[in-house]
């Protein structure tokens, strides 16, 4: 019975300290609003709008607005194909 409450509380405590972790934009990782801050830093950056946008972004950003980017709600899913004979 011990070792079952010690297990929950080390849980819970896991969990409570991933709730309290942040990244540059001091926002919960992976929630809504984190999500659709990178999205909007990424694409400020691949429009050419913003150089620094990116700049404290990790692997972790990157991969979660590629997936995201099939949304029909991200920005960066909405910026056309870049094509190498410089057409669109």
């Amino acid at each position: 019975m011990i070792f079952a409450l010690e297990k929950a509380f080390c849980r819970s405590g896991e969990v409570r300290w991933r709730s309290l972790e942040r990244d540059a934009s001091r926002m919960v990782p992976h929630s809504k609003k984190w999500i659709e801050y990178w999205d909007r830093q990424f694409f400020l950056y691949l429009t050419g709008q913003d150089s620094n946008a990116v700049r404290r972004a990790s692997v972790e950003e990157f991969r979660a607005v590629m997936k995201y980017s099939d949304s029909p709600e991200s920005l960066v899913g909405s910026i056309p194909p870049h094509r190498e004979d410089g057409s669109r």
